[in-house]
């Protein structure tokens, strides 16, 4: 009887406790709160794969016009190369404002050279017009018109090698200075040589 009797209140309590769970399960399920899960369809799925596929294609394109830009600026900072005439050189002599005309010359132009040349055994220092009609290939590192005087310490000048050994020797030992042609004036200067004397005694050649 009493084995009877605990089987029934077993029975009772787990029924309880099954019912319970259920009622609990139930409401849950029911529950708008609580978000559902609900399968992708193939086009839903299919969306999101081209979307990734066109920020991948962006981002690639993006990194590819960064790259064209860093190329592009990697060219504009290259150093244009000179145009040389066949059989003449090109040299490059250190020039102050007063040697560069006022930094009037520009590239394109053509110059004569003055050189004071030390005196020798014999003789006395004397002021020459050495070199004519040279063609200005650059001042400073710029071929183009604008002159950049932060940057005309420098002139490029297309020269015969003779012309170059005449004007590297110059140079060194003496003084120079360039005369700015007028680009119509196609002649040659005489070549003079000024000394002291002929200063002092006015005679100067024409």
């Amino acid at each position: 009887m009493k084995s009877l009797k605990k089987m029934w209140i077993i029975s009772i309590v787990l029924g309880f406790i099954f019912s319970s769970l259920l009622y609990l399960a139930l409401n849950q399920s029911s529950d708008p709160s609580v978000p559902k899960q609900v399968p992708a369809t193939d086009e839903e799925t299919s969306e999101v794969n081209n979307q990734g596929r066109e920020q991948v294609q962006t981002e690639t394109a993006n990194n590819g016009i960064e790259t064209t830009e860093e190329i592009n600026e990697e060219e504009t900072n290259t150093k244009p190369a000179l145009t040389i005439e066949k059989g003449k050189r090109a040299i490059a002599i250190p020039v102050t404002g007063v040697q560069s005309v006022s930094r009037f010359i520009q590239p394109g132009d053509f110059v004569d050279v003055v050189a004071v040349v030390p005196a020798v055994k014999g003789t006395d220092p004397n002021a020459q017009i050495l070199l004519q009609k040279l063609k200005v290939l650059a001042v400073g590192s710029s071929t183009g018109t604008e002159n950049n005087e932060a940057s005309s310490s420098l002139i490029t000048l297309e020269v015969l090698p003779e012309e170059g050994a005449a004007l590297a020797y110059t140079v060194d030992q003496g003084f120079y200075t360039l005369m700015l042609r007028d680009p119509e004036d196609k002649g040659d200067s005489p070549h003079i040589h000024v000394t002291m004397e002929k200063l002092n005694k006015g005679v100067i050649p024409k």
